[in-house]
């Protein structure tokens, strides 16, 4: 039971923080773009439509690493944690919206 209750809250927590996120989303940063990594980040799209999440995380980790404090960076460290949050690793999820926040 304890460890419903838990998942519950970490749930709802990611939910809370998702929902701040999207406010962030319209900010902007850098408005250039490395070409590379929106080939990456389209790719990474590509395979969350496929539920690949593992290969998307990495896809999306690329990209950050390649762009890092641009938009399609801060947009790729989201849909990391949409991603992990998608496969039920909602602690991963958790740190990877945590590290977004923190930026």
């Amino acid at each position: 039971m304890k460890r419903v209750t838990l998942i519950s809250l970490k749930v709802c927590w990611i939910f809370v923080i998702v929902l701040g996120l999207s406010v962030l989303s319209f900010a902007d940063t850098e408005s250039g773009t490395n070409t590379e990594a929106e080939q990456h980040f389209e790719k990474a799209n590509e395979l969350l439509k496929r539920m690949d999440y593992e290969a998307a995380i990495a896809e999306y980790n690329k990209v950050v690493t390649m762009s890092s404090n641009s938009k399609i960076a801060q947009d790729a460290q989201y849909w990391i944690g949409q991603s992990y949050f998608r496969a039920g690793q909602f602690d991963a999820a958790l740190s990877a919206f945590q590290k977004l926040l923190d930026e």
